[in-house]
């Protein structure tokens, strides 16, 4: 079988493989069917995986690989079942055939040699083992015609091979016969290292053109061979290694043995390879760390002259593992004052350094250091380091006098006021002399001022505030700055501009926003501040209202007597009156209600008006008093007229249903919110006057519909009845017959005419609601009790009409139910 290591089992086991697969692949299917399960199972899977190269490419990290596993997995399998196989092979039919086919073939052979030797064009083919010296003496032309004829071939001593392979024509034949890279790796574990070197001398690079297109194909033929091949391979194939992400390709999956090989046998090359800093850092940190190191061990006198600036030696510094890092910077750490030349350089240089090799670099090029700082983010890259309090302070102070030069934008500024001292703050503000180029307006102002640390924010904004003005111009300005957080920062400013409060605030907007953000103490200063501009800077009812909104009691005192004669001027809406009298007490309500009696119902332009102003005011009793006849005219729908009805007390409801309102055209629904209405009202009384109230305008809306043209006699007959039913001089069963009847002689007549009017439905309906009015019994139950049954109009959502109705009972035309 041959000897093996942990990632390549002995060459020998790959021949018995494939000779078994031969004998395997000529069993008939019966015979296949015959073999157990588990053997079979174990069979498939060992072909499966000696067929598929990528299997053993991490062979290592797959186990199932592992040849000594397979054989333990097969003998297991195989011992209790031999008897079962013993009895399995080919069959009587196929091993005639293959002799029948191996006769013909010798017969065949035996007439093609007859023929060449009579025509003298015979090629050497006999596959005993014949030598060179035999070839030479029968002139015998060799020819390779045969994956066979490969076995055949490395028969010959190396010597013998060499003379012959130096034929063109045989190189080519040897190499056709490679079908695919798996059978060229099968050649190489088979063949002799000595005779392997003299083939791969003469058709090395023919079999590299055919199966090496890129350097994984040739870590996947490596990466099964054992260290002597894998030198032997590299060495003819190292052409195809032409850079680093070559050479990672190549060697990261490969054991760490290989890896060795590979490299050693590249070391000469590794030069050409790995051309800049950059490729040494591709390739270490692609590698496994092992990896890296050997490769840092072959490399580092010549990374030494690949390191030509400061970034160079970061980069290179970046991908190394501290040992090397130590030994990379003992070597190097006297050329590095000359690599750094600009900021840049110093910042690569010193950005991966220890805190002791960092102050070595600090010592040798600190006085070089303002030369190096050139502009603002040079002075960031440098200061931006762990530098050691004292070597910060040195860089500072020895900068300090050119730190205006190095400001021309807000980013400039940005950068480097972070690393400032106060006084340096102070120095560098000063010093700028084109501050509005700088700080364009008041939203730069305000983002450096965010950035900066409390210890920052005090000299930067007052000196910005002393040699800016212009920065603080507007309230919008004001307002902008006095958003910032912390307190800290907003205390601070407002305490530098108060002063100027009152110049340039000249809209109330501008006051609510500030009163939102500062304290109660800073609210007085402001509110004395501005309190001779409030009759200027109060233009609307809401600019009032925001101010109310962040004023103490006797702030909103102050204030209300000082605009309460300009209020109803600025109330224009019911929306005004409500979000001013919302902030006020009782009796300053009570002095608005005196001021805007003349004016208040003219802003109440519907039903939520009224309700929104007697919520919050004492003026409920006065506007409903005033309102009371012109609600007629504000209520739209029955959701309106319920609202209103809440809001109402019982009296007043009493009250408002004296005055015609339209209730019979905002309801349309009479099933379901007449009830609903009715229940509101808390005494029978009450419930008896919505309703006699809904019946009058019933009234109303029958005699106005000019299409039902309802006689003279009829309206009098409805109204008669309507009159004494409400004055209690005839009982509800005589009210519903002389009612009834003129709906149906009413109904008939609209049939007749094509029309079907939902008056007469409502009519219906509204009838059937009486019985809710003190009554102990629902008027379902009512309803079934009485000697009549009808059907009321429905909404689409309105389904207990139907619960109403018996089943039985017959339908006109119209839908209504007809009287039994």
């Amino acid at each position: 079988m041959g000897v093996g290591i942990e990632e390549n089992a002995g060459t020998g086991t790959y021949d018995a493989i494939i000779q078994f697969n031969d004998y395997y692949s000529k069993l008939d299917e019966v015979s296949k069917e015959k073999i157990p399960p588990a053997v079979k199972q174990e069979i498939d899977l060992l072909l499966t995986l000696s067929s598929d190269s990528t299997k053993n490419i991490k062979a290592t990290s797959q186990i199932e690989t592992c040849i000594k596993i397979r054989r333990e997995s097969l003998v297991a399998a195989i011992t209790p079942q031999e008897q079962v196989l013993s009895e399995i092979g080919l069959t009587k039919k196929t091993a005639e055939t293959l002799c029948a086919e191996k006769k013909a073939q010798l017969l065949s052979c035996q007439n093609e040699l007859k023929i060449a030797i009579e025509k003298k064009k015979y090629q050497g083919i006999d596959k005993r083992g014949l030598t060179l010296e035999l070839f030479k003496t029968l002139q015998v032309d060799i020819a390779i015609s045969s994956a066979a004829d490969l076995q055949e071939i490395v028969k010959l001593s190396p010597s013998e091979l060499d003379s012959l392979f130096k034929n063109i024509a045989l190189q080519k034949q040897f190499v056709d016969q490679f079908e695919s890279l798996e059978m060229l790796v099968l050649f190489i574990h088979q063949t002799p290292i000595p005779k392997l070197q003299v083939l791969l001398k003469h058709c090395g690079q023919s079999l590299a053109n055919k199966f090496i297109l890129k350097p994984g194909d040739l870590s996947v033929l490596l990466i099964s061979l054992d260290a002597e091949r894998v030198s032997l391979i590299i060495s003819m194939m190292m052409g195809k290694i032409k850079n680093a992400y070559d050479f990672v390709d190549l060697i990261e999956n490969l054991s760490l043995e290989q890896s060795l090989l590979v490299c050693n046998a590249l070391k000469e090359k590794l030069h050409d390879i790995i051309k800049t800093v950059s490729d040494f850092k591709y390739i270490l940190v692609s590698l496994s760390s092992e990896q890296g190191a050997l490769v840092f061990e072959l490399i580092e006198h010549q990374l030494l002259n690949l390191i030509k600036t400061g970034e160079d030696f970061g980069i290179a510094l970046a991908a190394l593992a501290p040992e090397q890092h130590v030994l990379l910077f003992k070597a190097i750490k006297h050329k590095l004052p000359d690599l750094i030349n600009t900021a840049i350089d110093f910042t690569c240089v010193v950005n991966y350094l220890y805190l002791e090799e960092m102050s070595f670099v600090f010592e040798a090029i600190k006085d070089r250091l303002p030369k190096l700082i050139t502009n603002a983010r040079d002075f960031h890259r440098i200061l931006k380091n762990p530098f050691s309090k004292e070597q910060g302070a040195f860089i500072l102070k020895i900068v300090e006098d050119k730190l205006p030069e190095l400001v021309n934008t807000l980013a400039d500024f940005e950068l480097v006021v972070n690393y400032l001292s106060p006084e340096q703050i102070v120095f560098l503000c000063q010093g700028i002399s084109k501050i509005s180029v700088v700080i364009n307006d008041i939203h730069d102002f305000k983002h450096l001022l965010k950035a900066a640390s409390l210890e920052q924010f005090y000299p930067l904004c007052k000196t910005l505030m002393d040699k800016a003005p212009w920065l603080l111009r507007t309230g919008d300005d004001f307002c902008e700055l006095i958003t910032i957080s912390p307190q800290e920062k907003q205390a601070f400013i407002f305490d530098l501009i108060k002063d100027k409060l009152p110049e340039i605030i000249n809209d109330a907007h501008h006051v609510k926003i500030a009163l939102r953000h500062l304290s109660l103490t800073q609210r007085a200063v402001l509110l004395a501040l501005m309190k001779e501009k409030w009759v200027a800077i109060i233009k609307t009812a809401d600019d009032f209202s925001d101010l109310l909104e962040f004023l103490s009691l006797e702030e909103k005192t102050d204030l209300f007597d000082l605009m309460k004669k300009r209020l109803p001027n600025l109330i224009k809406t019911a929306r005004d009156y409500v979000n001013i009298t919302e902030y006020l007490s009782s009796e300053q309500n009570s002095t608005i209600l005196g001021l805007m009696q003349d004016k208040l119902p003219a802003i109440i332009e519907k039903v939520d008006d009224f309700i929104a102003v007697t919520a919050c005011t004492e003026s409920h009793d006065f506007l409903f008093k005033v309102m009371k006849s012109e609600f007629a005219f504000l209520i739209k729908n029955s959701k309106e007229l319920n609202k209103l009805m809440n809001a109402l007390s019982e009296e007043e409801r009493i009250d408002l249903c004296k005055y015609e309102l339209p209730l019979c055209r905002v309801i349309v629904n009479v099933g379901r919110d007449v009830p609903k209405i009715t229940d509101l009202f808390q005494t029978p009384e009450g419930k008896r006057h919505f309703q006699h109230s809904y019946f009058k305008s019933l009234l109303a809306e029958i005699e106005l519909d000019n299409n039902l043209k309802i006689q003279k006699s009829n309206l009098f007959c409805l109204q008669k009845n309507v009159a004494s039913y409400f004055a209690d001089k005839i009982p509800l069963s005589d009210f519903k017959e002389g009612v009834l009847m003129v709906i149906k002689e009413l109904t008939e007549y609209s049939g007749k005419e094509n029309y079907r009017p939902v008056i007469l439905s409502k009519w219906k309906s509204a009838i059937i609601t009486l019985e809710k009015t003190g009554a102990e019994v629902s008027p379902v139950d009512k309803l079934k009790n009485s000697k009549y049954d009808f059907q009321f109009f429905q909404s689409p959502k309105n389904t207990v009409a139907e619960e109403l109705i018996p089943e039985s009972t017959d339908r006109d035309e119209y839908g209504f139910h007809n009287s039994q």
